[in-house]
């Protein structure tokens, strides 16, 4: 079932933290501290931090149901 904020985020398998960051209209390190914290999952391969469009759709879906 696809939601309005899914249509909204490219289609893509993983976003950077700074295309995160753009997309969202926030700092990186707004980002980073939402990984910190564990509201957005993220894989790490090196120093590179990827976050699944699956976990950015999570993150703004349970951001809209509050």
């Amino acid at each position: 079932m696809s939601t309005e904020i899914e249509k909204l985020i490219p289609l893509r398998p993983a976003f950077r933290v700074a295309e995160v960051a753009e997309l969202l209209g926030v700092a990186r390190a707004s980002v980073y501290s939402h990984i910190e914290a564990g509201h957005l999952a993220a894989v790490h391969l090196g120093k590179t931090v990827l976050i699944p469009r699956s976990a950015l759709i999570a993150l703004l879906e349970e951001g809209s149901a509050r």
